[in-house]
């Protein structure tokens, strides 16, 4: 039988062929070689099988100056029924080309590809140094926020027994925000020698695979950078917080350039796996679907790995690999809006997704810049994943995976979609953290003041407990409530000045309404079977003002406000803009037409919801608002 091979096409698709006429095998690496495919001359990858791998490291094959193991337990020793992957260092009169139609006529040999490059797909886009800032910047980075990840510290704010490698362009040691963070090697010592028997002499802090080497410090800032969004010291009055308190395992694979050949990335895989690291992150991505890196990553998820990967940034409905590979977390980018980001790749097989624009971390000189990239959004998934495993580590790799799908903050169409994934990570959700509201968009930073009797209820943390009623409030800071429901509700927001924006959520955080219109009447309907509300009232802008607060429930009579009348539809056409028609609605913008709203219609129920349960079971009506968009029963 035939070798396999991988190669790269004219036309950019990627094919991976199972050759069996040397006719085939002459076509093929023929439009390789005329694409100029992105790999690394003067060597290939090569997967002998089971009986080859015995003898192959010290008898190389022909035309092949060197064997070397990409595992380096791969020795004679092994059992004759492992296949074992080696880079293959080419004669100097062999081309790329001509090795892969060579190797693969051989019986001994299962697969050969060239050894891809891969790339850091990160790019600066402004700075500022580390001197001006306190940790933590909150108005600088909107990313803990969206993420709630204050919230889940108040869980588990990460544990050092938990190492995250970030296989990069290395890791600038002794940075402020960094230098406590970095793993050390326990089993090796600065003195010449390979103490653990790993066979890299003294790698006390990670190893350096572009220069085979103990100093893995970055040369570039895309790895420092990564580490920083990970791991940067919590509330150290420096820089920055990172998304956990957990360690850092600095492995270098990309030069100075951002990119490096598949070989030292699988290399550097395979040592964070052996020396303790239980989350990768891999912010590099290839458009060549390696198949010696498929293995080297299945490998890692079989051995309880959570491995994360950048999707790619070149904003294609296509996920780059290792994020393609089906045991990789595949991380696309959102913007502070959460709009996925116009450079970030999607399409099938993308996962998760989590902010990337304009991300404030660390950099080379002890210094702190802002890029953009999905490389900046997959470590925050890897920092999630890496609080999970401190606060849970009897967890799998695969449970992990899971729990960030299953927490995440639904964004674009209603569940798993090829933009968004399974949606925007959340890392509060992703604790346990009950009641924990993500806001929607356009909510407006917390306000804080003691202006009613509720205070202090200026955070979701704070929410008080309200009965169904009416409530006279001061709207001069943000009012939280929590409220017991199951069924049908309904809860208008009534000022006499000023612009209050009001918002209610499921227990879980999933968003069920809002009214953001630019009058001084708010108003949200639902039904939940949650058993526990949140309600927020928000000023727009700074404008506050007193309001009245009126909830009703499954059961309770109509509204006695003004502006209901108690007819079969139960509104009339006065300022709060509904019409005493069944066409029902005119220039609030209550938009229905995406939502289904299913409300049972008994004897005893009140008028509202009567009218409710006829316009949403006979008609989909729409209006734009005039300001922000009024989102409608969301489930």
């Amino acid at each position: 039988m035939k070798a396999t091979t991988n190669y790269k096409s004219t036309n950019g698709g990627h094919l991976i062929a199972k050759l069996i006429a040397t006719v085939v095998l002459l076509s093929a690496f023929a439009l390789a070689k005329a694409d100029n495919a992105d790999f690394a001359e003067g060597r290939v990858l090569v997967k002998l099988r089971p009986a080859a791998s015995l003898m192959r490291s010290s008898n190389p094959l022909p035309g092949i100056a060197s064997l070397r193991p990409l595992d380096p337990n791969a020795t004679a020793a092994r059992s004759a029924d492992t296949a074992t992957w080696f880079v293959a260092d080419l004669d100097a009169n062999l081309d790329v080309d001509s090795a892969l139609d060579m190797l693969a006529e051989r019986d001994d040999v299962e697969f050969v590809e060239p050894d891809y490059i891969v790339r850091a797909p990160g790019q600066v886009s402004g700075q500022m140094t580390g001197s001006s800032m306190n940790d933590p910047a909150a108005g600088d980075q909107y990313a803990l926020t969206k993420i709630q990840a204050e919230a889940a510290w108040q869980i588990n704010g990460g544990s050092a027994n938990v190492i995250v490698a970030v296989v990069d362009t290395g890791v600038q040691l002794d940075h402020p925000d960094l230098q406590s963070q970095i793993w050390r090697n326990n089993g090796e010592t600065m003195n010449g020698i390979d103490d653990d028997g790993n066979g890299l002499i003294d790698d006390v802090r990670g190893w350096n695979f572009i220069s085979n080497t103990n100093n893995p410090s970055d040369d570039q800032n895309h790895g420092t950078h990564v580490a920083g969004i990970i791991a940067a010291v919590r509330d150290n009055q420096v820089g920055i917080a990172g998304a956990a308190d957990v360690t850092i395992m600095p492995v270098k694979v990309l030069g100075s350039d951002m990119s490096g050949p598949t070989s030292g990335v699988i290399e550097g895989v395979r040592y964070a796996m052996n020396n303790g690291a239980s989350v990768i992150n891999l912010s590099l991505s290839s458009a060549s679907p390696s198949q010696a890196f498929q293995d080297m990553v299945d490998e890692a998820a079989s051995r309880n790995v959570v491995v994360c990967a950048a999707a790619g940034n070149a904003g294609q409905d296509v996920v780059e690999f290792p994020a393609g590979f089906d045991s990789v977390i595949a991380v696309g980018a959102t913007d502070s809006g959460d709009n996925l980001a116009n450079f970030s790749n999607a399409g099938p097989g993308i996962e998760l997704v989590a902010p990337g624009v304009q991300i404030l971390s660390t950099v080379r000189g002890s210094n702190y810049e802002t890029m953009d990239g999905t490389s900046m959004a997959t470590p925050y998934v890897a920092g999630v994943a890496a609080l999970i495993r401190s606060a849970e580590p009897n967890l799998t790799a695969a449970q992990v995976r899971d729990r960030l799908k299953t927490t995440a903050d639904d964004l674009g169409n209603s569940g798993y979609d090829q933009l968004f994934g399974n949606g925007r990570i959340n890392a509060a959700r992703a604790l346990g953290a009950a009641g924990q509201p993500t806001p929607p968009n356009g909510t407006p930073t917390p306000v804080s003041g003691n202006d009613d009797s509720f205070e202090d209820n200026d955070t979701h943390e704070a929410a008080k407990p309200i009965q169904p009623g009416s409530h006279n409030l001061m709207g001069n800071d943000d009012d939280w409530f929590s409220m017991s429901v199951s069924g049908y509700f309904a809860i208008d927001v009534q000022s006499d000045a000023g612009d209050l924006d009001l918002f209610v959520f499921e227990a879980d955080g999933t968003p069920i309404g809002s009214s953001e219109s630019e009058t001084s009447f708010e108003f949200v309907e639902g039904f939940s079977e949650s058993g526990t509300i949140f309600i927020a009232v928000s000023p727009y802008e700074g404008q506050t003002a007193a309001y009245t607060l009126t909830i009703e429930t499954e059961g309770m009579d109509s509204f006695d406000e003004p502006g209901f009348e108690d007819d079969t539809f139960g509104f009339d056409d006065d300022e709060y803009g509904f019409e005493d028609d069944l066409g029902g609605f005119d220039d609030l913008g209550l938009d229905l037409s995406d939502n289904t709203l299913i409300v049972p219609v008994t004897c005893g129920v009140g008028a509202m919801q009567m009218m409710a349960a006829m316009i949403v079971g006979c008609i989909g009506l729409g209006a734009a608002s005039r300001r922000r968009t009024v989102r409608r029963m969301r489930k």
